[in-house]
C-alpha cells in the first residue's frame, strides 16, 4: 500500500495539468427539473426504453456496470454531476490515474482525470468515478479544483499514464 507521495508525485493540481486530456465536449447545459435532468443523462448514455442497465469499459478491459434507474436518479440530484455525465465513459478508458484501495471496509477503486477546454489550457476539470469491488458505479463527479483528490490518491496504484 502507497501513497501518491510516497510514489513521487506531484499534488494533483500540480500533475493533473501535465496530464490533462482535450475535454470530450463541452458540459452539458442542465434542466432545472429533476425529471428533465434524468432524461438528458439517459440521452447522453444512450439509454433506450426498458434497458436496465448501463455498461461500460475500463482502461483495462473491465466491464463496469450500474442501474440505469439508480445512475440517472443518483446523477440527477446534482447540476455538477448532471452536467458532466457524458466524461464517465472517457475516465475510465483514458484516466491518468486509477487507486484501489480500502474505505469505510469496503474496496473501492478510484479513476482521477482531468479536461481542459483546448483553446485556454489553464482552464482544467477534474473528474472522478468511483467503483465497487464488483465494478458497479457507486459515484461519479466533477469538480473544478483539485482539493480533495490527493486524499483519494492512496492504497495500490492500478495505472499511472505516461
Amino acid at each position: 500500500m502507497s501513497n501518491w507521495k510516497q510514489e513521487g508525485f506531484e499534488k494533483w493540481s500540480i500533475d493533473s495539468r501535465k496530464y490533462a486530456r482535450l475535454r470530450p465536449h463541452a458540459p452539458l447545459q442542465v434542466p432545472i427539473t429533476h425529471s428533465a435532468r434524468k432524461l438528458l443523462i439517459a440521452n447522453t448514455l444512450g439509454i433506450v426504453p426498458g434497458q436496465t442497465h448501463v455498461v461500460f469499459t475500463d482502461y483495462a478491459q473491465r466491464r463496469i456496470t450500474s442501474s440505469t434507474q439508480w445512475l440517472c436518479v443518483k446523477l440527477a440530484k446534482d447540476e455538477g454531476h448532471t452536467a458532466y455525465v457524458g466524461w464517465i465513459a472517457h475516465t475510465l478508458r483514458d484516466p491518468i490515474e486509477v487507486w484501489e484501495r480500502y474505505h469505510d471496509s469496503r474496496l473501492k477503486r478510484h479513476y482521477f482525470s482531468a479536461y481542459h477546454a483546448g483553446n485556454n489550457m489553464n482552464i482544467v476539470s477534474y473528474m472522478t468515478v468511483a467503483l465497487s469491488s464488483d465494478n458497479t458505479i457507486i459515484t461519479a463527479f466533477q469538480k473544478n479544483s483539485a482539493n480533495g483528490i490527493d486524499n483519494l490518491r492512496d492504497g495500490t496504484l492500478l495505472l499511472r499514464c505516461k
